[in-house]
């Protein structure tokens, strides 16, 4: 048994959960080519160079997708049926973006800036300098329910911006260097998620409060090597999605999305492909529902997949 506290167990039912499972097949749901119009993407791909092209992705509460193509420095827009809705052609600077309530918001090396999905530049919040960031996979920016932003750096998840008198305001750069924290914010705000490695096939996924309080700890077990663990999110529901990256004897790299009910009960677990033609920093997502999706990219273009939750 999990040490949950009452409050959150008394707030969940396993009823909620039984039975629910991604569909084994994913919904093909944006396919989208290489080239110059407004619904194609950017590429960059020349021999003795790292390709380039879309970096990162999120979907927001209504089930658009919004993509970040690096080489065009813009973000396309996809209704939740999968058709393109449009662009934001600002030369967006960044690597990785989030959606918060309307709006979105793009992290690069120094800043991260708030846009309207028509466009405008609504603000730009300064990070700290002394903040350890560095572009790459696994490196994020997130925004919980409660309207906190956080970066994740080398080292440490850091809190950039709070939601004050409905308000977004960044926070100072002494705020910003004391918030450095370990682990990954969950979309509820109220749960903290960190990853300790137990042994070769053994991890820990340890819970805590806002206050870093534990409230308990999932095991997480492979028949093979495990190289690596992120936090995908967290659903409405309180699910948490989990990406497993194991190696397996042949050295061959194996991708899993895992999903766990609030108090630790694995309810499913999928196998998917992990290949990508260009540089992809950010891979996976999860919406409010619990659905989850996938970014690809290959010698043809790009496409987004869903699995359903059902």
């Amino acid at each position: 048994m999990l040490p949950w506290y009452a409050a959150l167990v008394a707030g969940l039912c396993v009823s909620a959960f039984a039975g629910m499972m991604h569909a084994g097949e994913p919904e093909k749901l944006i396919s989208a080519g290489w080239g110059r119009g407004a619904g194609k993407f950017g590429i960059v791909d020349m021999p003795a160079v790292e390709r380039e092209g879309p970096v990162s992705f999120t979907v927001d509460e209504k089930g658009f997708v919004y993509i970040l193509d690096a080489v065009k420095s813009d973000v396309k827009i996809f209704r939740s049926d999968g058709s393109f809705a449009g662009r934001i052609q600002k030369n967006i600077p960044g690597y990785s973006l989030a959606a918060m309530k309307g709006d979105l918001l793009v992290l690069n090396g120094d800043s991260v800036y708030r846009y309207s999905v028509s466009g405008r530049l609504l603000e730009t919040y300064p990070l700290s300098a002394e903040l350890e960031l560095e572009e790459g996979y696994g490196q994020w920016i997130r925004v919980d329910d409660l309207g906190n932003v956080y970066v994740k750096g080398v080292t440490a998840t850091y809190q950039v911006c709070r939601l004050a008198d409905g308000r977004i305001t960044g926070l100072s750069s002494d705020e910003q260097v004391r918030s450095g924290r370990r682990g990954t914010p969950g979309r509820s705000g109220d749960r903290w998620y960190v990853f300790k490695k137990k042994s070769k096939r053994h991890m820990d996924l340890v819970i805590t409060d806002h206050s870093g309080r534990e409230l308990g700890t999932v095991p997480i077990e492979s028949r093979d090597a495990i190289v690596a663990a992120a936090l995908v999110g967290e659903d409405a529901r309180g699910g948490i999605h989990v990406e497993l990256n194991r190696v397996t004897g042949e050295d061959d790299v194996h991708l899993d999305v895992r999903r766990y009910s609030p108090h630790g009960e694995l309810l499913s677990s999928m196998e998917i492909t992990d290949s990508s033609y260009t540089t992809v920093y950010k891979k996976l997502e999860v919406d409010r529902e619990g659905n989850v999706y996938q970014l690809i990219t290959s010698q043809h273009g790009v496409e987004v997949v869903k699995w359903n939750l059902r």
